[in-house]
């Protein structure tokens, strides 16, 4: 299997597709979101809430969306000013795909009981209080998003650069702030 496909589609596939695809995973992982009562409180971030409204998730997307394409455009026009907005719009979109599965490890509620025993006793997990399988289930689930956190990361490097022919340190840092701003502007306007 080619590792392109997974970690750098925006060499192999026209934006147009890439856009199809994006949108088509966001109705998708908003859909799943609201059933399993999954909010994307943040650019890198997803937490489950014990009620949900259907707007809830397609707004925090949407919100999560704009602040990657303001941020990761500023840096993409930065580095080149022949940027296309669209091919940030198609990154932006693609690389949100590798959170929404996630939302189906709360199905019966179960990330948000769990989370519930922990925030009630925090030693529930060194004392037994939590069943060795849910203890598993929620190990699995820790990991998982992390390596979900990484992959969406490589895919906004690898499309910004594409996007932007970005190269060297000096982009390589500025990516990495345009991320932390992101995270912070989309934090701030969901909770607001």
């Amino acid at each position: 299997m080619n590792y392109k496909l997974f970690f750098n589609p925006f060499e192999r596939y026209q934006e147009r597709f890439l856009l199809r695809l994006g949108l088509v995973a966001l109705c998708v992982g908003s859909g799943l979101a609201y059933l399993f009562n999954a909010r994307f409180d943040g650019v890198l971030d997803l937490h489950f809430v014990p009620n949900i409204e259907l707007w809830h998730p397609f707004l925090d997307n949407l919100i999560n969306i704009a602040c990657l394409m303001i941020c990761l455009g500023a840096l993409s026009l930065l580095t080149n000013k022949r940027t296309r907005i669209v091919d940030v719009l198609a990154v932006s979109l693609i690389a949100r795909i590798p959170y929404y599965p996630f939302s189906l490890f709360n199905v019966n509620d179960f990330m948000v009981n769990i989370s519930e025993e922990i925030l009630k006793d925090p030693t529930a997990i060194m004392s037994g209080g939590i069943a060795i399988p849910q203890l598993l289930i929620l190990l699995v689930f820790s990991g998982l998003s992390l390596l979900a956190i990484v992959w969406q990361l490589v895919l906004l490097y690898k499309g910004i650069k594409v996007a932007s022919n970005g190269k060297g340190v000096m982009f390589t840092l500025l990516f990495v702030l345009a991320i932390i701003a992101s995270e912070i502007l989309s934090k701030l306007l969901i909770n607001y």
